[in-house]
């Protein structure tokens, strides 16, 4: 009897252990995707942000460049008539004409 009502206390018991650990694995799976469903929001949320940033991005570079927004206009300077102004470099025609003729005169002596 005593053989039996302990082959009964240990049946139980093994039983019980293999519940048990059918529960550790049952909640180490729901764990696991609760940490993939965390990784997931995580993931759509900074896709998100990404393109919030890259929209903004766009569209402040699109508000630096309208022309529309009161920039002041590029001026161009009239043509000169007649003689160069002074901070512009002048070059007497006789000495550029030698200069030319010098240039032609090498160019032509090739190697």
């Amino acid at each position: 009897m005593r053989t039996l009502t302990l082959a009964l206390i240990l049946a139980a018991a093994g039983s019980a252990a293999r519940a048990q650990g059918a529960y550790v694995f049952q909640r180490a799976g729901e764990v696991d995707a609760e940490l993939a469903a965390a990784r997931q929001r995580d993931v759509a949320l900074h896709n998100e942000l990404m393109a919030l940033d890259a929209r903004l991005r766009a569209e402040q570079a699109l508000r630096d460049t309208d022309p529309s927004r009161g920039a002041a206009p590029v001026r161009l300077l009239p043509p000169v008539k007649g003689a160069p102004p002074r901070h512009y470099a002048s070059v007497p025609d006789d000495r550029l004409a030698a200069s030319n003729a010098r240039v032609k005169a090498a160019a032509e002596n090739r190697r």
